[in-house]
Parts: structure tokens; C-alpha cells; sequence
């Protein structure tokens, strides 16, 4: 190639310093050598001729334009820039093409739009790639998917329409900054086998569902929004098999459930609201030690469903315009109930099969079944806990050496208290008023 020769007499003389090439569409001349290139004012024509020349360490940069081109890498290291607003570098790809493919490491693309094809963006075996102020529409498939790709990072995408709106795979450390996903006729974001992925500022709008994190450990998430777009199916967030992965500032909107977690030990969730879905708020699975802090529900089916999940947590939690059960925690020895209100649903406290499990300063008010009911447990406690409306006011059942205190239950339409089947329990400073 005309570059090496060119590249090895720029650089026998002193160190390496990077280049810089250019390429504009309306005034550019493929023909032209590297050396010119290098000049704005005589710059290649085509994208393509460019990353096929230039090699490793090098930029092109790219005049404002509409390129009806297929690009793909062919060197690591090199820099694609769009010499002007982001968006102002339009790639046109034909049906069923891919707009960019990249099978190189470190390779960066600043400011570019693909308009059109079957993918906008396409990463294989390609470490450390960064898409900064990158634009996808226009699509019939995947807007960007990354394969093999670790330690890449997103940073203000946004992708509109066609498919499967991000797929990540095998990509682990990958890392999405200030990301948009709208229109996708799938899911809208789908990250699996990439443990340590990193979400900041991640909006989701519209397909069949919001976030997918499967088999991706130690996730750190902040400040994701999932909007279903008035979708009454598919679950807003889910994550499978992703243990230690923790979530903070999220906000779902709308679908089937709103945020599902199965199979994720460690999980911390804080922060979180729900609302506009038609089925479960929020259900962690087979999840122990999990820690759910400043939940709020509002809507659905059922409020909160902690099932199979010994030693977890939940705190600080509001569940209200439910029409099922308000907190349930199911299977889960030693979990925690604390700082909790529910209004409105059918039983609004309900620990079933679960041995050591404690509920402190709960309050439950508007429902039409059964304030707290504890069953099926032993040592149990409840304690500053106020029921207000309902058929019973507090149930035990078969919940042995069960500790109450400072209950105060009024309002109810059958029983205050009933308790069955639940030796030596213990009742102190227990109010039931009419």
C-alpha cells in the first residue's frame, strides 16, 4: 500500500505521532496520495478508500455530507470523526447492509448517523470500541450489536426503530453513557455474558421489551428510564442469572410486569419506581440476600413479591393503586420487612414459609383483605405495625413462637386478630379498635 511506505517515512525520523486524514464527499479525489490527504483542503472522496489506507493510530475525519457507503474497519486504532455537529455525517446504507462492521480493537467513531440497512453498527472481536455522539434510524434489523466485543463503550447514542434496538454479547465491561432506544419493534436493550457491563443515563421507549441483563454479574446501573409506551405486555426490566449486579434511580412505565429479577444473589436495587403496568411491580426469584430500598409501586396487578429469596431486604417501599396483594415474601427465611406503607389491593402484608422473617413499622390502609397475615412460619415478628380497613386485621396461621408488639389494627369488617394454629405466640401492646 501507498500508506505504508508513507507512514514508515513519517515516522523514521522521531516517534510516532498520530495523523490526520480527511475525506469529504463534494470535493474529494480518491486518487489523491496520503500526504495530500492530510490537508483539508485536498482530501480523499470516500470513507471506505480512507479506512482501507490508513493504518493503526491514525484519524480520519469527515466532511459534512450523506455517504452512500459500507464501511468496515480494516486496522486498529484508527478514529472515525465527523467534522462538524453529531449527525452531520449521514451513512446510507442499501437494504440488508450494515452501515459500519468492526473487527479491529480501539477503533472510535465520533459524530456519525447510519441511515438505512439492515444494522446500523456491527462489532466483532473488536475490543475497546467507543461510539461517541452516534445516530441510528431508518434500520430493519439491529440498530447497534456488539459480539465479542470487551470494554466498549456507548456514549450519547441514540437508535430509533427497527428491530432489536442494542444487543451487547460477550462484552464484558462494556459501558453505556447518556444511551436512547425508541420505536424498536424488540427489545429495546439486550446485554448477556457481559459481566461488569456499566448503564448511566440509559432512556428506553417503546418494544416488545424495556432491558434483558442475562448471565451479566456485577452490573452497575444508574438512572434508567423504561417507558413501554403504553404497552400492556412484556416486562419493563429483567434481569436473569446476573448476581451482584446493582441498580439505582430506576423508573418503568407501563408493560406486563415492571421490573423481574430471577436467579440474581446480591441484587441491590434502590430508588426504584413503577407504575402504568398491568401485572406484578416488582418480583425478585431465587434471589437471596437481595436488597430493595426506596421502592415505589404504582398500579398492576400485585405490588412487590419477594419468593425464594432467604436473607433479603426490603425498606423504605410504597405500594398503592394495586388491585392484587400488596407485599408478599414467600420461601424467604430471615427476610426483612421495614419502613413500609401499602394502600389499597386485597391482603396488603402477607410472609408465608418464611422462618425468621420480620416486619417493623408497616402500615396498611384501603385494602380489602387481610392487613398482615403471617402463615406457616416460625419466630416470626411483627412490630409497629398499624392496619386500618379490610375483612381481618392481623391473621396468624400455623406460625409458631410468632413475636407481636405495638399492633394497632381498626377498621376491620370481620376480625382484628385471629390467630390458628400458632404456639407460643406472643401479642404485647396489641390496640384493636373498631
Amino acid at each position: 500500500m501507498a500508506s505504508l511506505a508513507f507512514v514508515a517515512l513519517a515516522f523514521a525520523s522521531g516517534p510516532a505521532v498520530a495523523l490526520e486524514f480527511w475525506v469529504d464527499a463534494t470535493t474529494g479525489n480518491d486518487a489523491r496520495s496520503p500526504i495530500q490527504a492530510q490537508s483539508k483542503a485536498t482530501p480523499w472522496k470516500t470513507i471506505v478508500h480512507a479506512l482501507e489506507t490508513v493504518t493503526s493510530g491514525h484519524a480520519i475525519h469527515v466532511r459534512p455530507g450523506t455517504y452512500a457507503e459500507r464501511l468496515e474497519s480494516e486496522a486498529a486504532g484508527v478514529s472515525l470523526v465527523a467534522d462538524g455537529a453529531p449527525g452531520s455525517v449521514v451513512i446510507a446504507s442499501a437494504p440488508g447492509a450494515t452501515g459500519l462492521l468492526v473487527t479491529h480493537a480501539d477503533v472510535s467513531v465520533s459524530g456519525f448517523a447510519f441511515a438505512g440497512g439492515l444494522r446500523g453498527v456491527r462489532s466483532i472481536a473488536a475490543p475497546r470500541l467507543v461510539l461517541r455522539d452516534v445516530r441510528v434510524s431508518g434500520h430493519s434489523g439491529d440498530g447497534i450489536f456488539l459480539e465479542t466485543s470487551p470494554a466498549s463503550s456507548l456514549e450519547r447514542v441514540a437508535v430509533a426503530g427497527g428491530a432489536l434496538g442494542i444487543g451487547i454479547v460477550g462484552s464484558p465491561g462494556a459501558a453505556l453513557l447518556d444511551v436512547s432506544v425508541s420505536g424498536a419493534l424488540q427489545e429495546s436493550l439486550s446485554i448477556s455474558t457481559s459481566p461488569e457491563a456499566t448503564l448511566d443515563g440509559v432512556e428506553l421507549v417503546g418494544g416488545t421489551a424495556g432491558l434483558r441483563l442475562a448471565t451479566s454479574e456485577s452490573a452497575a446501573v444508574r438512572h434508567l428510564s423504561i417507558d413501554r409506551a403504553g404497552r400492556s405486555s412484556g416486562d419493563g426490566l429483567s434481569l436473569e442469572s446476573s448476581p451482584g449486579s446493582v441498580l439505582e434511580g430506576v423508573e418503568v412505565t407501563g408493560g406486563a410486569r415492571a421490573i423481574v429479577a430471577s436467579s440474581c444473589a446480591d441484587l441491590v436495587l434502590r430508588d426504584a419506581a413503577v407504575s402504568g403496568h398491568a401485572g406484578t411491580g416488582l418480583l425478585v426469584q431465587s434471589s437471596p440476600r437481595s436488597d430493595l430500598d426506596g421502592i415505589a409501586v404504582d398500579g398492576g396487578g400485585a405490588g412487590v413479591r419477594i419468593d425464594g429469596s432467604p436473607d433479603s431486604g426490603i425498606a423504605d417501599a410504597s405500594v398503592s393503586g394495586h388491585s392484587g396483594a400488596g407485599i408478599e415474601v414467600a420461601a424467604s427465611p430471615r427476610s426483612r420487612l421495614i419502613r413500609a406503607a401499602v394502600e389499597g389491593g386485597t391482603d396488603a402484608f402477607a410472609a408465608t414459609s418464611s422462618d425468621g422473617v420480620s416486619i417493623g413499622n408497616v402500615t396498611a390502609t384501603g385494602h380489602s383483605g387481610v392487613g398482615i397475615a403471617v402463615s406457616l412460619v416460625a419466630v416470626a415478628s411483627v412490630a409497629e405495625a398499624t392496619v386500618d380497613g379490610g375483612t381481618v386485621g392481623f391473621r396468624a396461621d400455623g406460625a409458631g413462637g410468632l413475636d407481636v408488639s405495638d399492633l394497632a389494627v381498626s377498621g376491620f369488617a370481620s376480625t382484628g386478630v385471629d390467630v390458628d394454629a400458632s404456639p407460643e405466640a406472643s401479642f404485647e401492646r396489641v390496640a384493636i379498635g373498631p
